[in-house]
């Protein structure tokens, strides 16, 4: 579905493009600038048939001669650098801060009729004799830093058993309350749910961490004024910026910041989302669905051959089982195959299509039986 540009959307456009043209004129200028600087202190020291220079007039000569020099090294190091960003690199951060980030979602995520990431769109009734899959999540299942969509794996899965109507509702940033609203927001519409499947993400407890709130206030706060061009309209120094930014704040957290989750899911915050997801399995059936839950573990610490949130695992797997939900755990999937590959890239921890795929390959098993068993 194709949205029409807002005069105002259209006039920011306008004016960071217009911004950027300015930046990278500067930016190209810069190098022959300083370049030229640094050779005329160096002519002027060195210029055969005057007397040489003392005094403080040798030293100015010397000095600014440095600077010209330090300074072509450093637009050419800039140039490069921006170069780099602008032609070369294309993927996501985590927290989608750079306007590397936000580029590409401007290439590659396509919103359907319903307004989520996918490459068809969806009819509200079902197909007669065509079982129905509906996949509840967030940047997880939306895929974020998969460029194709087709390497994710719930459309994995809609093309491995192409008799299937495989279905997302998942959003960036969804919690488990958003969820219960998409559901009954659909439900209102007309959609006609069959199985539901829940792809739980560990961080899906998030909102309820009060700890953590002084971290984001902290890496959303305004950039500096006196700054704002050059980090408005250069990728390179945006991405230094937001970069430097939030590994300061995770330096200033240390530990404190994985133990939030390890605290989260032993305390109150817990006992809160037991609530909300017991809540999101009523919803289902009151919607006319059967809910059934894959989970995903946090994959940073096993990209680093680590494993973390035990706890979370053992949670989920308690309340599944007390509510009779059929259940599937990715993490002894995902733990088989420890390494960087399991990730987008150092900077964001999202599933490649590496794990996508294995976590198609999982569910699979898992589905075909659910996927035929008629609603009780």
């Amino acid at each position: 579905m194709l949205v029409p540009l807002m005069p105002d959307t259209l006039a920011r456009l306008m004016a960071s493009s217009f911004g950027d043209m300015i930046f990278l004129v500067c930016a190209t200028l810069m190098p022959a600038v300083f370049g030229c600087g640094a050779l005329l202190c160096v002519r002027k020291s060195t210029r055969s048939g005057e007397a040489p220079q003392h005094g403080w007039l040798a030293l100015l000569t010397l000095l600014a001669g440095n600077a010209f020099v330090l300074c072509l090294l450093f637009s050419l190091l800039l140039l490069g650098a921006e170069g780099y960003y602008r032609i070369v690199y294309d993927t996501t951060d985590g927290l989608n801060q750079t306007r590397v980030s936000r580029r590409w979602f401007d290439r590659y995520w396509v919103l359907n009729n319903i307004n989520v990431r996918d490459n068809l769109d969806y009819a509200l009734k079902r197909e007669a004799g065509r079982p129905r899959l509906t996949i509840l999540g967030d940047s997880f299942t939306a895929a974020q830093g998969v460029k194709n969509v087709e390497d994710r794996f719930l459309n994995i899965i809609r093309r491995e058993r192409p008799s299937w109507e495989v279905h997302s509702i998942a959003r960036l940033g969804i919690d488990t309350p958003g969820q219960l609203a998409a559901i009954s927001t659909l439900s209102d519409l007309g959609y006609e749910f069959d199985l539901v499947v829940l792809a739980y993400c560990w961080n899906d407890i998030l909102p309820l961490i009060d700890g953590l709130t002084p971290f984001f206030e902290a890496i959303n706060q305004p950039r500096p004024d006196a700054a704002a061009f050059w980090i408005d309209h250069s990728l390179a120094i945006n991405a230094a910026f937001h970069r430097y930014r939030v590994n300061r704040e995770i330096r200033l957290l240390g530990a404190e910041l994985s133990d939030a989750f390890e605290t989260a899911y032993a305390g109150d915050p817990w006992n809160t989302q037991r609530m909300h997801l017991q809540q999101l399995k009523e919803r289902v059936e009151l919607a006319g669905g059967r809910l059934a839950v894959v989970t995903f573990p946090r994959l940073h610490p096993l990209s680093q051959g680590e494993v973390s949130l035990e706890i979370m695992h053992e949670r989920l797997g308690a309340i599944w089982a007390g509510l009779d939900v059929p259940y599937l755990d990715l993490l002894p999937t995902l733990r088989a195959h420890m390494g960087p590959q399991l990730i987008v890239n150092s900077r964001d921890d999202h599933p490649s299509e590496f794990t996508h795929r294995l976590a198609a390959d999982a569910m699979l098993p898992f589905l075909d039986p659910l996927v035929s068993r008629p609603a009780s």
